[in-house]
């Protein structure tokens, strides 16, 4: 094999492994960050958002967080952009650290500006947390003092208003 054949048979298997390197590194990059890398969305996400584009369709006049929990609670808390984990603790108690599904989402609140917490609660422990991405439907609750008083499964009612935005029923 000529010169020139080894010198571009090296360059093609170089540029080959780097460009199947790209994306394991963004991967890495993005757990290092904090970021959720999910294969596919969280269950309660799909619900969430299914039932936001009902109510924006028409098909029904309220989103009812209790209809799309598979465990029971009897408190959702949110926290907005850049909580820091002591915010949860004063609102919740610590009990969310030992929640394998919560672990990563404090960090990935107080870092980021693209999520709303929501801390559901029973019997003073957390259950379950979900990092509720802005789009295509954000919360807009008045933070802090809405989410962290926390909300029963009763007064859990929401809806979609004009701007996308999921707020509590009364507040449309």
């Amino acid at each position: 094999m000529g010169k020139n054949k080894k010198i571009f048979l090296t360059l093609f298997v170089a540029a080959f492994c780097i460009i199947r390197l790209i994306p394991i590194l963004g991967f890495l990059s993005r757990v290092e960050l904090g970021v959720p890398v999910m294969e596919t969305p969280e269950p309660l996400e799909v619900r969430l958002s299914d039932l936001a584009s009902r109510y924006k369709n028409g098909d029904i006049s309220v989103i009812e967080m209790s209809a799309i929990t598979s465990f029971a609670w009897d408190r959702l808390y949110f926290f907005g952009n850049y909580s820091s984990p002591e915010t949860l603790d004063e609102a919740v108690g610590e009990s969310w650290r030992n929640v394998a599904i919560c672990e990563d989402k404090g960090t990935l609140l107080e870092t980021s500006d693209s999520y709303t917490l929501l801390v559901f609660v029973k019997d003073n422990s957390v259950v379950h947390c979900l990092a509720h991405p802005h789009r295509p439907f954000p919360f807009g609750l008045a933070w802090p003092e809405d989410g962290r008083l926390g909300f029963s499964p009763q007064e859990a009612l929401f809806v979609v208003n004009d701007f996308d935005v999921i707020v509590l029923k009364d507040e449309k």
